[in-house]
């Protein structure tokens, strides 16, 4: 039997519990239950949405509280919210700082926690996913929504179409919170679309968004404050996304100190490289 020691702080021996867990329930059923870590040094200044998070985040509060309490509305069983946008504009961190907020565990299941080779498997670990969450009282958060959420329409197996029916029957039935994240909202199955209370577009940083990030994650590493000129560029640099400085942050945090300008330089790139990218993409399809 793994002790926990007992000189750790209350969130170690939670983590370490965590991953005892885990280990015992690869062990029993050759899957991982993927429990979180929840996000601490998060912002939501910069994040470019068209609704306010904070705002959700204190009705995602209030639905527990009302869950707890049982005053109205009553009949309001779960909460379902659906993230979309871009690669990288911040909707994954934004689970994860929702579910720390409210001191709630974070399951997080992606595609490949969920699909089955074989038949009804994919349909069993979707309720088992629920079922968890349920149990454990946790966010539950489906990653890459649109690879689950198959749309029926165009479905060509039968597995995609009880693949998709499965989850809107766990959906109905869930109490609890629900948050999904998909970069192709366009392809999911429209009854599933109806399914969310909450939608939120999370789209590229404005121009007051690219000089907030640059201060945030970039600025540490030049250690020098950019001149007027430079934060001019920065602000005028169009497409960036919060992933985009994380990038730019991992390609110099081991080189000697950077200057200003190589960082912008990167990020001028970062935003070109998905320029370029977008216009193949159109052109291949004429």
């Amino acid at each position: 039997m793994t002790a926990i020691p007992g000189d750790l702080t209350a969130d170690d021996r939670l983590s370490r519990l965590h991953a005892i867990l885990d280990r015992k329930q690869k062990f029993i059923g050759g899957k991982w239950t993927s429990f979180s870590a929840v996000t601490n040094a998060y912002s939501l200044m910069g994040i470019n949405t068209d609704f306010p998070l904070e705002l959700l985040r204190e009705g995602v509060a209030r639905f527990y509280n009302r869950a707890a309490t049982g005053q109205e509305p009553v009949n309001v069983k779960n909460y379902n919210i659906l993230l979309f946008g871009p690669p990288g504009t911040g909707k994954t961190e934004y689970v994860k700082h929702l579910a720390g907020s409210i001191e709630k565990e974070l399951i997080v299941k992606r595609a490949s926690d969920l699909l089955d080779k074989y038949v009804g498997g994919t349909e069993k670990l979707i309720a088992d996913a629920f079922r968890e969450a349920e149990a454990h009282e946790a966010v539950l958060f489906l990653d890459e929504a649109d690879s689950l959420f198959i749309n029926r329409e165009g479905a060509h197996r039968s597995w995609e179409v009880s693949q998709t029916n499965e989850l809107l029957c766990q959906m109905e039935n869930f109490s609890g919170v629900l948050a999904c994240a998909t970069n192709h909202q366009d392809g999911m199955d429209p009854a599933v679309m109806r399914r969310f209370a909450c939608k939120v577009k999370f789209d590229y940083l404005l121009p007051d968004g690219n000089t907030e990030f640059y201060r945030r994650i970039l600025l540490p590493l030049a250690r020098t404050e950019p001149t007027a000129d430079e934060y001019s560029r920065i602000k005028n640099i169009r497409g960036l996304a919060p992933g985009d400085f994380k990038a730019v942050y991992q390609k110099r945090v081991f080189c000697e100190q950077p200057s200003v300008c190589d960082l912008v330089w990167d990020l001028e790139t970062e935003a070109g490289i998905r320029r370029n990218m977008g216009h193949r993409a159109v052109t291949g399809i004429r």
